[in-house]
């Protein structure tokens, strides 16, 4: 998910090196010493475009709301993690597993195999290793979902507690309600999860609920 990929860096920042670097030279001395000039701009310029690109990656993921340059963005993605994330969404469990094991970090790692856990419905592994998730809202989340499918009401009510962020609860509802029957109170906290959301997280539930939608077995809300 970038703006330029690394090939082009190289290239572009080659050429801010050698543009800004000469600039000023007097032609006749630059044969007669080497000027470093060109390789620190070029290296300024290569580093100017990593944080282009990181702060575009953070617009995309945290802000964004056209959903289909999110999208656009994750299928072009160097970086595993949201590639897992597309294939995820999208029902493509076998290749979204596939790039989840070249994810780096024992907490990445973690977090996205009970990620790809719950969404093929391996609830048995997935509560195998959610405890060792340290993330405040990652772990009370997975967790709550666990309580959900195992309709561990009061598990469900104690982890949902502990969630600072409203939107992750009202997708929690959401899915406490369908699993109950209660189509409408469904919608509805679906509905509040997805207005509270943006970039990539708004792009997943909203991704997540039309696969639901359009499954003949359709088993949860998201």
């Amino acid at each position: 998910m970038q703006l330029i990929k690394w090939p082009w860096q190289i290239g572009v920042a080659i050429v801010i090196g050698v543009v800004t670097g000469f600039m000023g030279e007097d032609p006749g001395m630059v044969n007669e010493r080497a000027s470093l000039k060109p390789i620190v701009w070029a290296l300024c310029g290569a580093l100017l475009i990593q944080l282009i690109n990181l702060a575009y990656t953070v617009y995309v993921v945290k802000f964004m709301k056209d959903l289909a340059r999110i999208e656009k963005g994750l299928k072009q993605a160097e970086n595993p993690y949201f590639r897992m994330i597309y294939y995820m969404v999208n029902g493509d469990l076998e290749n979204a597993a596939r790039e989840q094991e070249k994810v780096k970090g024992k907490q990445m790692q973690l977090t996205t195999k009970v990620q790809i856990n719950l969404e093929s419905r391996d609830i048995a592994e997935a509560e195998n290793i959610v405890d060792q998730i340290r993330h405040p809202n990652s772990r009370p989340y997975f967790k709550a979902l666990i309580a959900i499918y195992k309709k561990d009401w009061d598990d469900f009510e104690a982890q949902k507690v502990q969630l600072k962020q409203q939107v992750l609860v009202h997708a929690l509802e959401a899915e406490a309600a369908f699993c109950k029957g209660e189509l409408d109170q469904a919608e509805k906290h679906g509905d509040l999860a997805i207005e509270g959301a943006d970039g990539l997280q708004r792009y997943i539930l909203v991704k997540s609920r039309e696969r639901q939608q359009n499954s003949p077995m359709r088993e949860t809300y998201f």
